[in-house]
C-alpha cells in the first residue's frame, strides 16, 4: 500500500484494487470535482424513518431537523477530524 500523505488519514477497510483490464490514461485534473458518500451510523435513540412509499402523506423536514432527528451517531462523525469541515463544505 502506499503510504498516506501528511494530514490524511487511512480509513481501514476503504482500500480499492485496480480492476484487472484498467490502465492509466493519464495524470488526475486536480481542477476535477469529485462527489463522496460517507455513510455512518444513525444514532440508536432516532426514531424510525418515515415511511418514504407514501410521498403524499409525508411531513417535509428541513436539513437541520432531519440532522437533528435522524442525524450521524457521534462517535461516526468523530472518526475522522475533517469529518465536519468536509460536510460544512457542502
Amino acid at each position: 500500500m502506499k503510504d498516506v500523505p501528511a494530514g490524511y488519514h487511512r480509513i481501514a477497510g476503504s482500500e480499492r484494487q485496480a480492476m484487472p483490464n484498467a490502465r492509466l490514461v493519464g495524470p488526475a485534473d486536480p481542477g476535477e470535482i469529485i462527489s463522496v458518500s460517507i455513510h455512518v451510523r444513525r444514532r440508536p435513540e432516532s426514531p424510525a424513518m418515515p415511511d418514504f412509499s407514501r410521498p403524499g402523506e409525508r411531513r417535509r423536514v428541513s436539513r437541520e431537523e432531519f440532522a437533528a432527528l435522524y442525524g450521524a451517531q457521534p462517535s461516526d462523525s468523530t472518526a475522522s477530524p475533517r469529518l465536519p469541515a468536509l460536510m460544512a463544505s457542502r
